[in-house]
């Protein structure tokens, strides 16, 4: 088959295979749709890091899962889109850091799937990272509406983080597990003592460290992700 052939089909199979999108880096982007329809948009926030310190026998919360959301949009070809990719940090020497928004700028209105909390020596740093506002321990995550889910709460020190969907809550060894997510296990607690909780799996919370003096650092939350998925013009 000659290179002018080849270079002729290249250009519909492109043009198809291009329809949707998947972002995991952390960022503001735009995503222009190929063709005009209907397209499931998907924000999957960050997860909270899980807490740490260098408190004596102190063990540390885990942190949180971000929250996912799933929108049907119809959305126009060739015109841009603006949404964001949520980031996260490990936990310092200190309370764990929250994880970052997935957003999407429709044409509408602007939809944000909220981060997931980090976890403390003694709960978790934002009551507000889920809708409802539960901050209990290992609360888990909460379908509370199609394509709606709240994310699950990290474990105090000792328990196991929330469980969410398939996966069960990062598991608890001196520091509490990280709440999971719908796409990933929430990180193991570290064990005592002066050690790190491990991060946690995507849109997951992070492991809290076990501490007896010592500085230091809770796991981080795992990356979030904003996906595009071409549906049809009907």
């Amino acid at each position: 088959m000659s290179g002018v052939v080849i270079g002729a089909l290249l250009g519909p199979v492109k043009a198809i295979t291009s329809r949707g999108s998947r972002q995991t880096t952390a960022g503001t982007f735009n995503f222009t749709p190929t063709i005009t329809g209907w397209h499931l948009v998907r924000l999957q926030a960050a997860g909270g890091a899980g807490g740490g310190g260098s408190s004596g026998a102190t063990t540390y919360w885990g942190g949180c899962a971000g929250e996912f959301i799933e929108i049907k949009q119809y959305l126009i070809a060739a015109t841009s889109y603006s949404y964001t990719v949520p980031g996260t940090t490990a936990g310092a020497a200190g309370n764990g850091a929250s994880g970052g928004d997935a957003v999407f700028v429709g044409p509408q209105k602007t939809y944000t799937a909220k981060g997931g909390a980090g976890g403390t020596s003694t709960g978790i740093t934002n009551t507000n990272h889920r809708r409802d506002a539960v901050s209990t321990s290992a609360a888990p995550a909460l379908f509370a509406a199609p394509g709606c889910l709240w994310g699950a709460n990290g474990g105090a020190g000792g328990a196991a983080g929330g469980y969410c969907g398939m996966h069960a809550g990062g598991a608890a060894s001196g520091g509490g597990g990280g709440g999971s997510s719908l796409y990933g296990v929430g990180g193991t607690g570290g064990p005592t003592w002066n050690n790190p909780g491990t991060a946690g799996g995507t849109g997951a919370g992070g492991g809290g460290a076990a501490s007896n003096g010592s500085s230091t650092a809770g796991g981080g939350g795992g990356l979030g992700f904003v996906e595009f998925e071409y549906l049809g013009s009907n």
